[in-house]
């Protein structure tokens, strides 16, 4: 589970994903998307037996994100 501080949106182009949102999941397939609004801590995972493939578009130019777990670091991304 991570946050960012824009919005997200994930879409399932290949496979299927358990998509965490706060509390609640909701299982996703090809070609659905999920939108994250700032702020909220998800995750997704791959319940599938075959290869997920996910599509992340963040608002944003700059990637941020804080994850739950103290093993992940957080991370900052920009183009260069």
């Amino acid at each position: 589970m991570h946050i960012h501080a824009v919005e997200e949106v994930l879409e399932v182009m290949k496979g299927k994903a358990e998509i965490f949102l706060g509390e609640e999941s909701r299982i996703v397939t090809a070609d659905q998307s999920v939108v994250i609004p700032a702020g909220a801590r998800h995750g997704f995972k791959n319940i599938g037996s075959g290869i997920l493939k996910v599509r992340a578009t963040m608002a944003a130019s700059i990637f941020e994100a804080t994850y739950d777990s103290r093993s992940e670091l957080s991370r900052r991304y920009s183009p260069s």
